[in-house]
């Protein structure tokens, strides 16, 4: 699985290996250039392929999506480890 878009610098592209680390200072860039959508498109696709599948990382579909909804809100993204507890 590789999520690569024209529009999307490949360092913010979702991969098997699971969350990309986006930082503070690039936010804005993630979240208004269309990279965060095009993330949620493909994690939609593989959440209707395959519900309970986790990256690498042990994330899963949810929590990045929870990582996203929160990061652009809120200008902070961190990948929210204590769901991994509920959900595993």
């Amino acid at each position: 699985m590789l999520n690569t878009s024209t529009w999307c610098p490949e360092k913010y592209q979702l991969s098997g290996t699971g969350w990309v680390n986006v930082t503070q200072a690039d936010t804005d860039e993630y979240c208004n250039s269309g990279c965060a959508e095009h993330t949620k498109a493909v994690l939609l696709c593989v959440s209707l392929v395959k519900r309970d599948y986790k990256f690498a990382d042990k994330s899963t579909v949810h929590t990045i999506n929870v990582t996203i909804a929160n990061g652009c809100n809120r200008g902070k993204f961190q990948l929210l480890n204590h769901i991994y507890d509920i959900v595993s």
